[in-house]
């Protein structure tokens, strides 16, 4: 596993991994003066005032010690009034969104070095992610394909790779991974078409991998929720929106996109801005995904 991701691979991860961690935004919101810091939980009681605070949780942990949370100007000032000890890590979020996605567009990969190396070094609207798997299909007609598993909110194609030794869908097991199911974790994008290329180029070099092929078919879905992805590219301020687009009916849109949680089941209250599912895995997104595995 570590040798297929040992790449001369330069994304620009660090600035997106610290985003797509939990940082709720309800809507198109530019985040001008949100800020990133550590705070020193001293025990039980400090963090019940943290979570009462509405904070948002940006590590990997919630409890007692060292918290990295996301927070407004007023709500630092609060923390120090507090006598919570805060350590600024990033003083202002928007800073780092901005050059982002201008800088993706201008660094765009030339046509003829699609499948190259230099694809990976930058991020990628959800046509762009699609003009690469079509050339990767074009390339490896003998074990790839491009299929439609279902249809968004908004009437989009999800687009998955299939890839297998044989032309009879379901044939044998199969497997499906997926990413961008919260649209702003851009990251995540470039994985499934990195291994999809992997598993294809190296396929006839490789007998694990042609062991692999032989015994199941793969599904990759690059960019699962695709109207948000498309929402976070498009929309000035949307570059942290996180779940779908669908219209609630009451001025809001969005439903969380997280197949294994259940009617009524959401996230603790000091992430409270994130919504609750409306029916068990009830989104097209999921129902597609079920439906390719069924």
């Amino acid at each position: 596993m570590k040798e297929m991701f040992d790449s001369s691979i330069k994304a620009p991860l660090s600035t997106t991994l610290a985003l797509c961690l939990l940082f709720p935004l309800s809507g198109a919101a530019r985040a001008q003066g949100y800020k990133v810091v550590r705070v020193n939980v001293p025990g039980e009681a400090a963090l019940r005032e943290l979570e009462a605070m509405v904070v948002d949780v940006w590590g990997e942990k919630w409890g007692v010690g060292e918290l990295e949370v996301g927070v407004t100007p007023a709500q630092l000032l609060t923390l120090k009034a507090h006598g919570l000890d805060c350590r600024l890590l990033i003083d202002d979020v928007q800073v780092l969104i901005d050059p982002e996605r201008r800088e993706s567009r201008h660094n765009a990969t030339p046509a003829d070095k699609l499948l190259s190396d230099a694809f990976f070094e930058t991020y990628h609207e959800y046509a762009e992610i699609l003009k690469f798997l079509e050339e990767l299909v074009d390339a490896h007609p003998s074990l790839a394909s491009l299929v439609e598993v279902g249809h968004t909110v908004e009437g989009r194609t999800i687009h998955a790779i299939r890839i297998a030794n044989d032309e009879k869908p379901g044939a044998k097991p199969g497997v499906l991974y997926f990413s961008a199911e919260h649209c702003r974790e851009w990251v995540t994008t470039m994985v499934l078409p990195f291994l999809a290329r992997h598993i294809l180029e190296r396929y006839s070099q490789d007998s694990h991998l042609r062991d692999l092929v032989g015994h199941v078919e793969w599904y990759l879905i690059p960019v699962l929720n695709v109207d948000g992805y498309v929402f976070t590219w498009e929309v000035p301020g949307a570059r942290l929106w996180r779940k779908n687009r669908r219209d609630n009916e009451d001025g809001t849109a969005g439903v969380r996109s997280q197949p294994q949680l259940g009617k009524g089941l959401g996230w603790p209250r000091f992430l409270g801005q994130l919504q609750r599912f409306h029916l068990p895995w009830a989104e097209p997104v999921f129902r597609a995904g079920d439906a390719r595995l069924a």
